[in-house]
């Protein structure tokens, strides 16, 4: 993950903050405003760490994914279904390819309501 991930989500990282670093508060995380020097003199403080251990804890927390939080954040999910456009073919329906159940030649029945 990049630092710009980071702050682009700064309030949906929180909770993946949080477990990694469990004494950063909420209010920890708000003041540090997604500035990554702030974060870095917080984790030291309240971790007990030097800020070179907190920098290389904090590294070691950009190496892992994206915390699903964030993934599903509805600015990461309009990237996501535009960066996908590349995978479709255009002369192709993306609403009618339904190949891989295999039932592509059959009419769809009208479904029943019930109640």
């Amino acid at each position: 993950m990049k630092w710009s991930d980071v702050t682009a989500n700064w309030p949906s990282v929180f909770a993946s903050l949080k477990a990694r670093f469990p004494y950063l508060s909420d209010d920890i995380l708000i003041a540090a405003d997604g500035q990554r020097h702030a974060l870095e003199a917080a984790i030291a403080n309240e971790h007990d760490l030097s800020k070179a251990e907190a920098r290389e804890a904090l590294d070691e927390w950009l190496d892992g994914p994206m915390p699903s939080d964030a993934r599903t954040h509805p600015a990461q999910d309009n990237v996501a279904m535009l960066n996908s456009r590349r995978y479709v073919a255009p002369q192709e329906d993306v609403y009618s390819d339904d190949a891989r159940f295999g039932d592509d030649d059959q009419v769809e029945q009208p479904r029943r309501r019930f109640g």
